[in-house]
């Protein structure tokens, strides 16, 4: 008997298993692989170490805005060396062959969108001011774990309360952002999984405005040093665990989980249960079906999955100097309209991709005299799977570097090919496997504006359709990534210590 069982050792389970070790609970964590880490993993090819996922780390600032995941780090004591890029990113639109290079700072930022497109300093100062007050509110409802008093919602965050429903592109358009600068700033919600036109404003906002402060910041090293040093830690604690240990069965009785059974036939009794895996996985396959709540399966049903992601990762052996990279991250589309995009981002060869050097972050990242590369694209489907098999998979994976290095070269005009040492390419399958994720998906749920971050945080705890059994991870957090695995790992392990003791 354990108090808690956690399955699933991906960022999230991780987290989750560390904290209820470090508050005294007795917790058996499950992973089905024989490592720990989920996509937060990283793999050798010749010289070159590749992250298998993580371009940025938001939240490590430590300031007054943007600080979660430095003290989350800080309270679990996980000793962290990070870098961070110099720059945003440059946005590139091909269709009109645009090129903007975009700065950190939020007064920089301003300035230099006021000089590619005029007019834009005063929208983008209520833009600032409107975010700010914002992440004044989303502190105020996490405080009051999203049980606030209504009242003072309205009398001190009546701006909050007025775009908290409506999408980015709808919220730009109200404080009369011209629509050139608007394009500019929307085409960042493609990178957050979602056009413009259905992106929360609320979800879109706070992420952006913290790169805008901050910057990209990566760990050092990989972030699978990050995941590694959280199981070392938990182990240390005397933390239980199985690897290469796939659950088969969540036992639920009276409409309560109590236990697990492997595949392997072992059974596993628990006061409660954390998974970092997905729900629908959890729900169809995991529960027996007469078992599972009619509500649970149609909300589940009502919700789509989000974004499939390809990666071509590159060691090059040439400096960034040497291929006169000046920049950490391009966003290269064919036009500036995420809405458009969107739809041709159903399908793999679209176009769209995000090009990122990481040596432009931390100049050690590889070997002296080469750098490493990696140009990625999302699928918003399931177009890639519906194509591959066993015969031809080896073939996409070939027309799928040509066409990313072929795009990136064109947008850029920099040369790559002669340079390039070793070469990786990640599917949707790929991610399939690393994290057990359906279709390969790796951004968890598409976040629309009915199941954006507000709705999230707000119906969370009416979500738990089956008594002492939790969520954590990509699926399960308000909004996708690194640091909101980590950080929703930590907070839903806090929640079922509350529960448990009431």
């Amino acid at each position: 008997m354990y108090d808690v069982i956690v399955i699933g050792a991906g960022n999230g389970g991780l987290m989750s298993a560390l904290t209820l070790q470090e508050k005294g609970k007795k917790v058996l964590l499950i992973e089905k692989e024989n490592y720990v880490g989920g996509l937060s993993h990283s793999f050798v090819r010749g010289r070159f170490e590749f992250d298998l996922g993580l371009r940025g780390m938001l939240g490590y600032e430590n300031n007054a805005t943007q600080g979660s995941l430095y003290h989350l780090f800080l309270r679990h004591q996980l000793e962290v060396e990070v870098a961070s890029s110099k720059e945003l990113y440059t946005l590139i639109a091909m269709n009109k062959k645009e090129i903007y290079d975009l700065p950190i700072g939020i007064e920089d930022f301003i300035e230099k969108i006021e000089e590619y497109v005029p007019r834009s300093k005063e929208p983008l100062k209520r833009f600032f001011d409107l975010v700010k007050e914002v992440n004044k509110a989303i502190k105020y409802l996490e405080e009051n774990n999203n049980n606030p008093n209504k009242q003072i919602l309205n009398r001190e965050f009546k701006n909050f309360m007025t775009v908290a429903p409506y999408s980015t592109k709808r919220v730009l358009q109200s404080i009369h952002m011209p629509p050139k600068a608007r394009e500019i700033l929307e085409s960042y919600a493609l990178y957050l999984g979602c056009p413009a036109t259905e992106l929360s404003f609320v979800h879109y906002a706070r992420v952006l405005v913290s790169l805008i402060q901050n910057g990209f910041t990566i760990p050092i090293h990989t972030s699978y040093d990050i995941t590694s040093q959280i199981f070392e830690k938990y182990k240390e604690l005397n933390g239980e665990y199985l690897l290469n240990s796939e659950v088969k069965e969540i036992l639920v009785s009276q409409n309560t989980a109590h236990g697990v059974i492997l595949k392997n036939g072992q059974k596993y009794e628990s006061k409660y249960i954390i998974a970092n895996i997905s729900k629908r996985k959890v729900l169809e396959s995991m529960i027996k079906k007469n078992l599972v709540p009619k509500s649970a399966m149609e909300l589940e049903q009502a919700r789509s999955l989000g974004a499939r992601g390809i990666v071509v990762y590159l060691g090059l052996n040439k400096s960034a100097e040497e291929l006169n990279f000046k920049k950490y991250m391009y966003l290269i589309y064919n036009s500036l309209d995420s809405f458009k995009e969107f739809k041709k981002m159903k399908k793999t060869f679209s176009g769209n991709i995000v090009a990122t050097i990481y040596n432009n972050a931390y100049a050690s990242y590889s070997k002296k005299g080469t750098c490493i590369m990696e140009i990625s694209s999302l699928i918003y489907g399931d177009d890639f799977t519906c194509h591959a098999n066993s015969e031809n998979y080896l073939e996409i994976k070939d027309k799928i570097a040509d066409h990313f290095i072929t795009t990136f070269e064109n947008a850029t005009g920099k040369k790559i090919r002669d340079s390039i040492e070793e070469m990786e390419v990640a599917t949707p399958l790929t991610f399939a496997r690393y994290s057990g994720h359906p279709s390969g998906v790796i951004l968890g749920y598409l976040p629309y504006k009915e199941d954006g971050m507000i709705p999230r945080i707000v119906n969370a705890s009416k979500e738990k359709e089956i008594h002492n059994l939790s969520f954590c991870g990509s699926f399960a957090s308000p909004t996708m990534g690194f640091a909101s695995s980590l950080i929703n790992g930590e907070k839903v392990a806090l929640q079922c210590i509350k529960e448990m003791e009431r």
